[in-house]
């Protein structure tokens, strides 16, 4: 039986004296005969490393020698059976070997040396806090093992341990090689109770987050971040060049529409909180929007006049993150092909004026142009970027592709490993006639816009389904599919503000069909509709 041994600091190093008496007279460690795990491999004279025929060699020596019919001794003949017992079986012999490993870091007295400073430590400790000890008469509860005070003992075998003896393997009196065991009451309860109350107060601080007005989201946050340093790169051009440049990183904020006699100009303001205010100037020609403190959210010339007698009008969210503007046009009933000067025909409109048609493998770009268009008046370019068509005294409609994460890493890299969203080499287009809804003649320029050849990925894995925008999940988490053009996707919803405003004008709205509308694919836009019902629900709401 293994005894805790209680001492006093100031008998100490006279209790670990092999002439010690009292208490210690009894070493439990001199009761141990293999007391560095190789008397197995002494008995039959072979190294820790021996093969399984060296001991059985060793063991027909031993046996022979040592056989009591041979005159040899019957106790050391039963040692030498025990070992080949032991070491001849793999499984015996590996946790054998296992505890011997364990045994060198064993104190036992007069054996192996104890680990020295352990109440030295502890009393180094007590007067840094500034405790008062006096060492003659302070008691503690010595590790078993290595003789350093004992904080805990083992569940398992009630051994006295210390931290540091605590991170490997003992065995006690019955109890064979085993790993330590605390025993903590309530230790699970506590751990629950921790957890949910760190459940508790993150919900709480979301909770709170939330009821701020100003409160951004870390995905918001991250536009607001890419809003502000894209705005101050076209703040450093010059100012002539600044006002008539259309750049995506800010122009994929605003979307407008018209109606006969307005232009509606519906715009998201990243850097809009409740306590700044959104200013709007217009000078007749020039628009600008800007929240205090912030970047300007629009700075551009207008395209077309407007009228100087009425003003324009403006409204914001409570949040002042939305602002809406009205222009009233000069001329009533003139079509606007574009909202500020450098801009392609129909950029950031509600209405484009072309249609798309998207499939699996293609997409199909359709123009609708006068009848007496000629094909060398049609100026058409596909890049793996860009989409250009160009007619004559008639449209300049420039358009940027879709691109996926996958498609910018490749472009970073300075590669090509990964295809993009067009193959211009199997790409076409061509000028045919048709008829307009009144039956007038027209014509029509297609573009045929073919998609590259499923990658391997694609084929394998993904059960042929196409890694395109069809396919694309969405940032604003609406679901899965953006357009195929980056400047008609809407990221803020502000399609149904512009349909709700020009439907309470004039009973009318262009609709646009969403992209994450998977089950309409390949069906053209709505269009022109009349009826309350063929809105948005959002829309309708508004």
């Amino acid at each position: 039986l293994v005894i805790p041994r209680c001492i006093a600091f100031g008998e100490m190093s006279s209790s670990f004296d092999d002439n010690a008496t009292g208490a210690f007279e009894v070493d439990p460690w001199s009761l141990v005969d293999d007391i560095d795990g190789d008397v197995h491999y002494k008995v039959l004279g072979v190294t820790t490393k021996a093969s399984v025929d060296e001991i059985k060699t060793a063991y027909r020596k031993m046996a022979r020698t040592h056989h009591p019919d041979k005159g040899g001794s019957a106790e050391t003949f039963h040692s030498v059976q025990q070992a080949f017992r032991v070491l001849s079986d793999p499984d015996a012999r590996k946790v054998y070997d296992r505890w011997a490993s364990e045994l060198q870091y064993r104190y036992v007295r007069g054996i192996a040396p104890r680990m020295e400073g352990g109440e030295d430590l502890l009393l180094d400790e007590f007067e840094a806090i500034g405790l008062s000890c006096d060492p003659t008469c302070q008691l503690v509860i010595t590790c078993e093992t290595c003789g350093r005070p004992s904080n805990w003992d083992c569940y398992v075998c009630g051994m006295r341990q210390c931290d540091f003896c605590g991170r490997k393997q003992h065995w006690k009196g019955t109890h064979g090689l085993h790993w330590p065991m605390r025993n903590m009451p309530g230790m699970m309860s506590r751990k629950l109770a921790e957890k949910e109350l760190e459940k508790k107060r993150i919900d709480d601080a979301k909770k709170l987050a939330l009821a701020d007005p100003n409160y951004r989201s870390e995905p918001e946050l991250e536009v607001l971040r890419a809003f502000k340093e894209a705005a101050r790169e076209v703040d450093a051009m010059p100012r002539d060049r600044r006002v008539r440049h259309y750049d995506h990183r800010i122009g994929k904020f605003y979307l407008w529409t018209q109606t006969q006699t307005h232009v509606y100009v519906a715009l998201h303001v990243p850097t809009g909180y409740q306590d700044r205010n959104v200013g709007v100037e217009c000078d007749g020609t020039r628009l600008t929007v800007q929240a205090e403190r912030s970047p300007k959210s629009i700075d551009r010339v207008l395209s077309n006049a407007i009228s100087r007698e009425t003003p324009i009008s403006s409204f914001q969210s409570d949040d002042n993150r939305f602002t809406c503007i009205i222009l009233q046009k000069q001329e009533m009933g003139k079509a606007w092909k574009t909202l500020f000067h450098g801009d392609s025909d129909g950029m950031r409109s509600l209405e484009p004026p072309y249609r798309l048609i998207e499939n699996a493998d293609d997409v199909i770009f359709e123009l609708d142009v006068p009848f007496w268009i000629d094909a060398e008046d049609v100026d058409v370019r596909i890049t793996d970027r860009h989409l250009t068509v160009r007619v004559r005294n008639e449209y300049d409609v420039r358009r940027e592709y879709w691109r996926n994460k996958e498609m910018e890493d490749a472009e970073a890299r300075g590669g090509a490993s990964y295809p993009g969203p067009v193959d211009p080499t199997d790409c076409a287009w061509s000028l045919d006639e048709e008829q307009d809804a009144n039956g007038d003649p027209i014509k029509v320029v297609m573009v045929h816009l073919a998609k590259p050849a499923r990658t391997a990925k694609e084929t394998t894995f993904e059960g042929s389904k196409r890694n395109d925008n069809l396919h694309q999940r969405r940032k604003d988490g609406q679901g899965i599919g953006v357009r195929y053009f980056i400047e008609d996707e809407d990221d803020f919803d502000l399609e149904d503000t512009l349909n709700a405003l020009t439907f309470f004008e004039s009973g009318s709205a262009y609709v646009r069909r969403k992209p994450y509308e998977r089950e309409k694919c390949g069906e053209d836009d709505p269009g022109w509709v009349t009826d309350l019902s063929s809105l948005s629900k959002r829309a309708s709401t508004i």
